[in-house]
């Protein structure tokens, strides 16, 4: 029914979107059964059949192993900023308390896959659906790059969140001050234009 979207600029790296997609009714109800978020979002490596999706997914959606599981990589952390491992579930469910969906993760043990992802330092490590970030099939094959998506169902706490978020940082306006006189004061310029946030930089 409506999207709202922003690019993110940041000193390393590409910019970066992050988006909201406001769905129909009808497609809010049909994402309530726990069998149609597993069509549209995964949280599992996919299988060694599907070649072409499965090294996407390795290559864009796999966190590398932190802590003890690979010291090399921010071992200095406990959990990382996707707040991952997550625990495996066999089956997807929405938890009341919680803002977004509990995606389903089988276990090794439960016929999970399971892969070896290249690691710093010229080694590989053994992952599975410990470390996989959670994303939408049609969308990896299409683009090739990582793309997080998550499901936020009825949840006033998340639906806040995820507007709060996508407007964080400062905000900015392009914008030309002429003078009346036609002479042109950039110290004036810039002083007339810029503001401050409370608790923030200029």
């Amino acid at each position: 029914m409506a999207h709202v979207r922003v690019i993110e600029f940041q000193k390393r790296g590409s910019p970066h979107a992050h988006c909201i997609f406001i769905l129909d009714q009808a497609w809010k109800n049909s994402l309530r059964n726990p069998s149609r978020v597993d069509d549209v979002i995964s949280a599992e490596l996919s299988p060694e059949d599907d070649d072409v999706l499965r090294e996407v997914v390795l290559q864009h959606m796999i966190h590398n192993p932190c802590g003890s599981n690979n010291p090399a990589q921010c071992a200095w952390r406990p959990r990382t900023q996707e707040k991952l491992p997550k625990p495996f579930r066999s089956e997807t469910q929405q938890i009341e308390s919680e803002h977004y969906i509990s995606y389903r993760r089988w276990s090794p043990e439960e016929g999970g896959e399971t892969a070896t992802k290249p690691v710093r330092g010229n080694s590989e490590q053994k992952v599975d659906n410990f470390w996989a970030v959670v994303y939408n099939p049609k969308l990896m094959r299409m683009f090739h790059c990582h793309i997080k998506v998550e499901l936020c169902l009825s949840c006033a706490g998340g639906i806040k969140y995820l507007f709060k978020y996508i407007c964080k940082g400062s905000d900015k306006v392009t914008m030309e001050i002429v003078e009346e006189t036609g002479r042109y004061n950039e110290i004036e310029q810039f002083q007339d234009a810029r503001y401050f946030l409370e608790n923030s930089r200029v």
